[in-house]
């Protein structure tokens, strides 16, 4: 049985979709992979639900830095430093080297997502490394103004033996040479429906946004136009609004005729593939935000909103875009399974 170790940033609940994605791949043409997943106590617990049964194991690990967010939806610089140089420091302790040292022994390939502390030691032991991202810290520390910061996580991100980047990228500025490749997401089942409705319904993604929104106010709109608000993250104690707080979010949205939410990676690639539309906030500082909403809104699939902006016209734009269908995207899960194979022959 082949081991190999997958890093998981703990900044989101699309960092774990991605790889579940992966995992999918990699088990459908290596099944008796041992897989062990380095990640968050929180994403623990999503990840073992959905793997239930399956001899996946995952280490919380204290060891990974934390792009912070405030209240309001903004990158939070101050905290953000803090939390980057305090993982520094922790890096050179017996501590981490024993984690780390201790937990990769015998791994054929460790895969990073954006996670690189760790590096180093990986280096040292003979083990390949394999860097799947769309942005990279050391981009995002720059753009927020921590440039000596950034140059030490650079140093670290750059040891990557294979490199894949992934599509709305920031540069991954510290990847030497790369592969492009296609999206890294989920596979929809356009077959299944997720909840018992009626259609058209709209998905509000609303458990990663801190602001609060007019809920009613865009609830009423979308009622009054005969669309059903789902809302996931949230409980919604409105009449004739639906709340889900399962694991087939992309499920719902293959279904869906409008989707409003916060960009990340792994949402917007959902949506590309389901070949929806996009209404989307971003959050103030962060350059990853950026790069998908441009893109987003330079194709055509959707239109980015503003937090101050009523209830209603949020609604509005929401009714107006709803029902519009766009090319679903493949994915590309079974190409980026056979790079990161190149280390399992």
């Amino acid at each position: 049985m082949q081991k190999i170790c997958i890093t998981v940033s703990p900044l989101g609940f699309g960092h774990v979709t991605r790889q579940f994605a992966l995992i999918d791949a990699l088990l459908n043409e290596w099944p008796d992979l041992d897989i062990k997943l380095f990640c968050s106590s929180t994403h623990a617990k999503i990840i073992n639900s959905e793997y239930n049964g399956i001899p996946i194991e995952t280490i919380a690990t204290p060891y990974f830095p934390l792009f912070t967010i405030d209240g309001y939806d903004r990158v939070n610089k101050n905290k953000t430093l803090s939390s980057y140089r305090l993982m520094l420091e922790k890096k050179e302790t017996g501590e981490f080297n024993e984690f780390w040292r201790h937990n990769l022994r015998d791994a054929r390939v460790i895969i990073n997502d954006i996670e690189s502390l760790h590096n180093e030691i990986a280096k040292d032991m003979g083990i390949p490394i394999v860097n799947i991202s769309n942005f990279t810290w050391s981009d995002l520390l720059t753009e927020i103004g921590l440039s000596e910061l950034s140059h030490e996580y650079y140093l670290m991100e750059a040891l990557g033996d294979l490199n894949i980047r992934l599509p709305f990228t920031t540069g991954c500025k510290s990847f030497p040479k790369y592969v492009d490749v296609g999206l890294l997401c989920r596979n929809i089942d356009f077959e299944k429906k997720v909840l018992e409705i009626d259609e058209p319904y709209a998905v509000l993604l609303l458990g990663n946004i801190n602001r609060t929104l007019d809920l009613m106010g865009i609830c009423n709109v979308l009622i009054e136009n005969s669309i059903t608000p789902v809302i996931v993250g949230k409980d919604a104690s409105i009449e004739g609004v639906y709340s889900y707080h399962g694991n087939e979010v992309h499920n719902l949205i293959g279904h869906a005729s409008v989707v409003l939410g916060k960009v990340g990676y792994s949402t917007v690639s959902e949506i590309y593939c389901s070949g929806v539309p996009f209404i989307h906030f971003k959050r103030q500082g962060s350059l990853e935000d950026n790069v998908l909403s441009d893109q987003i809104m330079s194709d055509g699939r959707g239109i980015f909103v503003d937090f101050n902006m009523t209830g209603s016209e949020i609604g509005n734009l929401m009714v107006n875009w709803s029902g519009k269908k766009f090319l679903k995207v493949k994915n590309a899960n079974k190409q980026i399974a056979s790079l990161v194979g190149q280390y399992l022959m």
